[in-house]
């Protein structure tokens, strides 16, 4: 759990819940991919980071709370987006249906497998969402995130009768 998830919304079906995120931003100028390239190897193997590709020479780190990040490589900017970005978890066996609802992903685990990143939008909110296995992570723009939870809650007030 990320640091900052008390904010907690249940259905019987589903579970949202609301967070803050340790996120940081590597990007490669050009001609400096080969130093992000090894910096992403060196985070992939840590079990206290989530390494996410957005997009070339573009890297998403997502901290747990415990976890530290001091890393310096020439030709790659870093931007910390803690404070820019919400996250939303959502688990229990109606997840994928609720997300279903307004995501135009397939969300079939043939398909969109734990570990997988995209992003898309729902109801007009820019998304990332992660399939963490047990659940989906949503990270969308801090500004967006009340509007996201309320559309959260009402699509997953149809499961509240749900056996979880």
């Amino acid at each position: 759990m990320r640091e900052g998830s008390d904010n907690r919304k249940s259905q019987a079906g589903v579970r949202i819940e609301e967070g803050c995120v340790r996120m940081h931003e590597y990007a490669a100028w050009p001609g400096a991919e080969a130093a992000l390239a090894v910096l992403a190897d060196g985070l992939a193997s840590r079990d206290d980071v989530t390494l996410l590709a957005v997009g070339p020479g573009r890297y998403w780190v997502l901290l747990d709370a415990a976890a530290t990040l001091e890393i310096e490589a020439a030709g790659v900017a870093h931007t910390d987006l803690s404070h820019a970005h919400t996250s939303f978890r959502l688990t229990g066996p109606a997840s994928r249906l609720v997300l279903r609802k307004g995501l135009p992903i397939d969300l079939h685990p043939s398909v969109f497998p734990a570990g997988r990143v995209a992003t898309s939008a729902i109801e007009g909110i820019v998304v990332t969402v992660i399939n963490r296995g047990t659940g989906f992570e949503l990270l969308c723009r801090r500004s967006f995130a009340r509007s996201l939870a309320h559309w959260l809650s009402d699509a997953a007030a149809e499961f509240a009768g749900a056996s979880a």
